[in-house]
């Protein structure tokens, strides 16, 4: 990070990674859920 950036800056940028973070786990996640339902 640049440490001329303004807080609301990095916290733009690190909003945006948890976000990206989040989002690849939910479509890891994803499969094994159906696969869950569908065998109950």
């Amino acid at each position: 990070m640049d440490p001329d950036m303004t807080d609301k800056e990095k916290m733009e940028i690190f909003i945006g990674v948890r976000r990206r973070d989040y989002r690849r786990m939910l479509e890891k996640a994803r499969p094994c859920l159906v696969d869950a339902y569908a065998g109950a």
